[in-house]
C-alpha cells in the first residue's frame, strides 16, 4: 500500500477499509481495540499453514481442542483415525474408543475380525496379539486358546507346597494344550496277608510268598495281575509306593541250611 490511506496502519492489528482509508479494529470513539484472533466462523478455500515463529500458542478457557468434533471434551479429542510416529508420553491415561475412565489403557474394538491389540517387534514382525474373544497369542497371531505360547514357557519362583488329596495333576495334550487331570487319590489302597504257614527248601532259589487275603483294594486305581502276588497300576499317574512286612511264628531253624528270606 502506499500514498495517505496508509497513514493509519502504524501497529500490528486487524483493519478494515473506512472509505478512503484504514481503520484498526476497536479504535473507533468508544469502541474497545478488538484483538480477537478468530471471531465468525468460516471454511478454507485451500490449505493453510501457521508460522508460530519460535513463539507458543496457548488455548484458555477449558482448553478442551476438538479435531473432527466441534464439542471435544478431553483436553485432545480426536473423532477419526490417527497416525503418529516419534516419541510420545501419556502422564495420565489414554483411551481409545472406550468411556472407561479409572484406567490408565483402556482399549475399545469396534471390528471382532480384527485384533483387540497387536504389539509388533523390529521388522514389523508380531510379537503379541489379542483377539476380540479374548485370546492372547506370544509368538502366534492365531491364538486359539486363552494364552498360547508359540515357544517354551517357564514360570519363577513357584512356591513349594505339598499334595493333598483333593489336589489335581496338570498334563500336556498331543497338541500343546494343558489339561486338568483329577486323580483323587485313596488314602489306602492296598493291605495283603497271609494266614498259616508254607515251607520252601533252603536251595538257593526265589520262591513266592503267596497272600491268602486281600483287603482294602481301590480297584479303579490298584489291581492284580496274571502273576501270583503281583498288583498293577491300572491308571497313569504319580505313585508313592510304600510297604511293609511283618512275620510271625516262624519257627527256629534246627538243620542251619536256612539261607534267609
Amino acid at each position: 500500500m502506499s500514498g495517505d490511506k496508509t497513514t493509519n496502519i502504524n501497529s500490528e492489528g486487524y483493519y478494515y477499509f473506512y472509505g478512503n482509508f484504514w481503520i484498526k479494529f476497536g479504535t473507533l470513539s468508544g469502541q474497545t481495540p478488538d484483538t480477537s484472533i478468530y471471531k465468525d466462523d468460516g471454511r478454507l478455500k485451500a490449505n493453510r499453514n501457521a508460522n508460530l515463529n519460535g513463539y507458543n500458542i496457548g488455548f484458555t478457557g477449558n482448553g478442551n481442542v476438538g479435531i473432527g468434533t466441534s464439542t471435544p471434551t478431553e483436553k485432545l479429542q480426536v473423532l477419526c483415525n490417527v497416525a503418529a510416529s516419534g516419541n510420545g508420553k501419556f502422564s495420565q491415561k489414554l483411551r481409545v474408543g472406550s468411556n472407561y475412565v479409572g484406567v490408565t489403557l483402556a482399549v475399545d474394538n469396534n471390528d471382532a475380525s480384527q485384533p483387540i491389540m497387536a504389539i509388533s517387534g523390529t521388522g514389523a514382525n508380531r510379537r503379541i496379539t489379542v483377539l476380540d474373544k479374548g485370546n492372547t497369542g506370544i509368538s502366534t497371531q492365531a491364538p486359539s486358546e486363552k494364552l498360547d505360547v508359540e515357544g517354551n514357557a517357564r514360570f519363577r519362583s513357584v512356591p513349594a507346597g505339598n499334595m493333598s488329596s483333593t489336589d489335581d495333576y496338570v498334563a500336556i495334550s498331543s497338541n500343546g494344550t494343558l489339561k486338568k487331570v483329577v486323580v483323587n487319590l485313596p488314602t489306602l489302597g492296598l493291605y495283603a496277608d497271609t494266614i498259616g504257614s508254607a515251607g520252601h527248601p533252603s536251595n538257593g532259589n526265589l520262591y513266592n510268598l503267596n497272600f491268602d487275603n486281600i483287603q482294602r483294594r481301590y480297584g479303579n486305581f490298584i489291581a492284580t495281575s496274571a502273576y501270583q502276588n503281583t498288583f498293577v497300576a491300572a491308571k497313569y499317574g504319580l505313585y508313592t509306593v510304600e510297604a511293609w512286612v511283618l512275620f510271625s511264628n516262624v519257627p527256629q531253624d534246627t538243620n542251619n541250611l536256612t539261607r534267609g528270606i
